[in-house]
């Protein structure tokens, strides 16, 4: 069964999030991925448990879904090796996102599977076979409830909220429709100052008003005429 909201968001980057103040939060920067290039997308399926074995998952996990644990444990041991993420990438999980380590990280990194972690230890956790799933927790100092959207790329991670999603979607297609025209005129040759409405719009930015989207709204609807892209490819040939 396809999900149609992480199909809209297949287009999109941590990058492109990051602008959505107030309806994504980043979790901590510690938490990267272990290759670069790794990149996930996908809903919540939480374990409040230190150690990410945890007999529910590989019965629960559905496919489309990312492990999200609060991994976070004192004495430092291995939360995630090779065998869970290949148990949740036969299950169709999507990736791992853990707030504490990985182990036996050569083989995870030839095995491919995105892993997002905090560090990574030599030692083994506890394997103890408990822990609670699909409630929310606590990872990488964020709060994560089951079927929030997690996207992970070179950048680190962000959460979405699965309340926030219309919203978002709707102010980072603005956002996205701005840039991608900026760059066009940037990359053609059009120095930044020269495009109709940007000075306009830096202006209230420094007037104070706040959120990134806004602005992009309002000069999506009234500053950017596409003709004049048009009419200087037209007048330069580029």
């Amino acid at each position: 069964m396809t999900d149609p909201l992480l199909e809209a968001f297949e287009q999109y980057s941590c990058f492109d999030l990051g602008y959505l103040e107030g309806l994504v939060a980043p979790l901590d920067r510690a938490i990267r991925p272990l290759s670069t290039g790794m990149r996930i997308l996908g809903r919540a399926f939480t374990v409040d448990e230190v150690n990410a074995i945890c007999k529910n998952i590989f019965n629960e996990i559905s496919p489309g879904e990312i492990l999200v644990v609060r991994g976070q444990d004192p004495e430092e041991k291995g939360g995630c090796g090779l065998m869970i993420c290949e148990q949740i990438a036969n299950r169709g999980g999507r990736g791992i996102v853990i707030d504490g380590a990985t182990q036996d990280t050569p083989k995870l990194r030839q095995f491919g599977f995105p892993v997002f972690s905090r560090y990574s230890v030599p030692t083994h956790g506890s394997l103890r076979l408990v822990g609670r799933t699909q409630v929310p927790i606590s990872c990488g100092g964020v709060r994560v409830a089951p079927g929030d959207i997690i996207m992970g790329d070179d950048d680190g991670v962000i959460l979405l909220p699965q309340e926030n999603a219309g919203e978002a979607l709707r102010q980072v297609r603005f956002m996205r429709q701005a840039r991608d025209f900026v760059d066009d005129c940037v990359r053609r040759g059009i120095d930044l100052w020269d495009i109709p409405g940007l000075k306009e719009m830096w202006a209230e930015k420094e007037q104070g008003l706040d959120y990134h989207w806004k602005v992009y709204e309002k000069w999506n609807q009234v500053n950017i005429p596409r003709q004049f892209l048009e009419e200087w490819i037209e007048k330069h040939g580029i």
